[in-house]
């Protein structure tokens, strides 16, 4: 008689179940992965001739309103824009790219676009933009002379007001305040024609820019000198409260 295997067979059930098993979850997982490997890539619109069209033709009215991109040929398939042609430099051609980039519909932009670097094609926008900066600043002109005017005028004024010492040492009897009055007045009335000017010249928000890095500058002055500063406050405050006064004799720990 044949002797009986020591190992007992594998039943049919589990075998038949494992199989099962294998073939509904090993599809299941690649066509997750795959899942995750298209969602970054969703295309919204459906490539077509007619969107081909429609893309183009939108590209091409863009680039026919701005004239260093009326030489560039545009070109659209399965929703792939191709730019042909030739510009002036780099900056126009990634500009023209983006541009593309924008309008729906494009899924991609192919650049073929060839840098000329031409002298005369880089040149001649500088010379249109100071052309046109030179035509603004002669239109501006009579405005800039008369915010100039009152500036003057403003300036003027506090500076003969701050230097009538007869005025000042009137109102205190203390020259040193007298004169730190004058140059207050001074300073406040150049500080408001600067303001007057600036509201002329429809730029008063350049007023709080100067304002605020004066106030930077002022606050990094002060800590430079700030043996400078306590001193000088020292001696306002003792002109205010006037301790002693001229002719007074004051006599010190003998």
């Amino acid at each position: 008689m044949a002797e009986r295997s020591s190992t007992s067979p594998i039943p049919l059930h589990l075998l038949l179940a494992l199989a099962l098993f294998l073939a509904s979850g090993v599809p299941s997982l690649a066509l997750a992965q795959q899942g995750e490997g298209e969602q970054a890539g969703t295309i919204a619109i459906e490539p077509g001739a007619e969107s081909d069209k429609l893309i183009a033709q939108r590209i091409t009215s863009i680039f026919e309103q701005i004239p260093q991109f009326e030489s560039l040929q545009v070109g659209v398939n399965s929703g792939v824009v191709a730019l042909s042609g030739q510009i002036a430099n780099e900056a126009q051609a990634q500009r023209a790219l983006k541009l593309a980039e924008r309008v729906e519909g494009a899924i991609a932009v192919d650049d073929r676009i060839v840098r000329t670097l031409d002298l005369q094609d880089n040149l001649n926008p500088l010379w249109d933009s100071l052309q046109n900066s030179l035509r603004e600043w002669m239109r501006a002109l009579p405005l800039l002379l008369v915010a100039l005017a009152t500036f003057i005028i403003v300036a003027f004024a506090g500076h003969r007001l701050a230097g009538h010492t007869p005025l000042w040492s009137r109102i205190t009897k203390n020259p040193f305040l007298a004169e730190l009055a004058g140059h207050a007045v001074r300073l406040v009335t150049i500080l408001l024609a600067l303001l007057l000017a600036l509201n002329i010249l429809g730029a008063s928000a350049l007023m709080s820019t100067l304002l605020g890095g004066a106030g930077v500058l002022g606050l990094a002055i002060s800590f430079a000198v700030k043996d400078s500063m306590e001193n000088y406050i020292s001696s306002i405050m003792l002109s205010i409260r006037q301790p002693f006064r001229a002719q007074e004799h004051h006599r010190v720990r003998g």
